[in-house]
């Protein structure tokens, strides 16, 4: 007899049921098919509405300019939305088009000369008009923060003398904005430099299209636009300056320490004699920082900081950005720099360089310390490329020790920078 225990049988349900039958074609299509039909019948007319809706340039352009303060700020949204993706498309509509960064970065102009118009009124008004007048103000300068982003996003340089102006100004409005636009305006700079790769990557026949549109142009609107024209052909066709190295220069020496910093980043997406030299300075600097950039750190800060931490923490961002530019551009110099450049690999060094005060106690900054290793990675595949007969062996046994590190993403990419240096596995 069998061990293993039986349910009961209960033939009386088993009577009651209906045979069981294979489900047909028909319910199978029912089921299954028909509701595909209906979703994809409901989002193909919604993908197609939205490409349909898309806004050509001239339309953002003017919802820009409208005096309905909702349709200007939704234009600005859906701009600052695509114009990083649409570097990345084939066909970009935004990044190459002359007309539509000469346009942009004239609405920035304007913008920038009626809010000097409104200081000056203000000065001069009563309370109650300088109320109201204050309120267009900050209307004005939320879209310069705006246009300056936004303009850093075209792959031709027709807003860089413009960027580097707004740069380079360092009075007549309250500090806090300045500090704010200046390191806006850099960021924007280096962004512009990066974004000239892919100008340089295409091919000779478009290339020579848009230095068509822009000889156009140096014929056609305003004197500012034919000026800005003028300098972007003359940089493109001759490599005549645009003032863009000279500017940074002049942010590199900078008492804001933020601005120096953001001048260090920046200096390595434009080359040039002078802005070599302020690398080498940089690399060198103390940390010392104006008063206005250590308040807005501790105003950031969930515990409070002292301005001995600052200070060594704005040397070691300022020191290791200039090094990281030093890198990208492939400087003769960099083998000098080899051990401190070795330092920045290092995990566990960077870990105790940047730390975060978190209820009182110091820990290890993991995001900050990450980032600083994979830009120099990144970096170092540049160096390679641009230098390829550079020994860079000297760097190997802290790339070893990467490929070994808690970080799995950081161990990976380590090992992939490893094998396009050329280095055995």
């Amino acid at each position: 007899m069998s061990s293993e225990p039986q349910l009961p049988v209960n033939h009386e349900a088993a009577r009651g049921l209906p045979p069981v039958q294979p489900p047909s074609a028909k319910f199978i299509v029912q089921l299954f098919v028909v509701p595909a039909l209906i979703v994809l019948g409901v989002l193909i007319p919604v993908v197609l509405l939205v490409r349909g809706c898309a806004k050509s340039p001239e339309e953002l352009l003017a919802d820009l300019h409208s005096a309905n303060s909702d349709v200007r700020w939704r234009a600005a949204e859906q701009l600052a939305q695509m114009m990083p993706r649409d570097r990345q498309e084939a066909l970009p509509r935004f990044a190459f088009n002359v007309k539509f960064a000469l346009d942009l970065t004239g609405m920035l102009q304007s913008v920038l000369n009626e809010e000097a118009s409104l200081l000056q009124q203000i000065g001069a008004r009563s309370n109650a008009d300088a109320a109201k007048e204050n309120k267009a103000l900050d209307e004005q300068q939320k879209l310069i923060r705006f246009l300056v982003s936004t303009v850093g996003n075209f792959s031709i340089p027709i807003p860089a003398p413009v960027l580097c102006k707004v740069a380079t100004t360092d009075k007549g409005l309250d500090g806090r904005i300045l500090h704010e636009r200046r390191q806006l305006a850099i960021l924007a700079l280096k962004n512009l430099g990066g974004n000239l790769d892919d100008y340089r990557a295409l091919p000779q026949e478009r290339k020579e299209g848009i230095l068509s549109d822009l000889e156009a142009a140096t014929k056609a609107g305003d004197e500012d636009q034919q000026s800005l024209a003028r300098a972007s052909l003359e940089y493109l066709r001759e490599g005549k300056p645009l003032g863009v190295e000279s500017a940074l220069v002049q942010c590199s020496d900078a008492q804001d320490p933020l601005i120096r910093e953001a001048a260090a980043l920046a200096l390595g997406f434009w080359e040039g004699d002078q802005g070599e030299k302020a690398l080498l300075r940089l690399l060198r600097d103390d940390g010392h920082g104006s008063q206005l950039a250590l308040e807005k750190e501790k105003d950031t800060d969930a515990d409070a900081v002292t301005e001995e931490e600052l200070q060594k923490r704005y040397r070691l961002e300022i020191r290791y950005h200039a090094l990281l530019s030093l890198a990208r551009r492939g400087s003769p110099q960099f083998h000098e720099w080899m051990d401190d450049f070795a330092d920045m690999l290092d995990e566990e060094k960077q870990l105790q360089n940047f730390q975060v005060k978190k209820d009182g106690k110091y820990v290890p900054d993991q995001g900050a310390a990450s980032l600083i290793i994979r830009n120099a990675l990144s970096v170092l595949q540049v160096l390679h490329e641009k230098r390829p007969n550079l020994d860079l062996s000297k760097l190997d046994s802290a790339l070893v020790k990467l490929t070994e590190s808690p970080n799995y993403a950081l161990k990976e990419e380590t090992k992939q920078v490893r094998k396009s240096l050329g280095f055995t596995q």
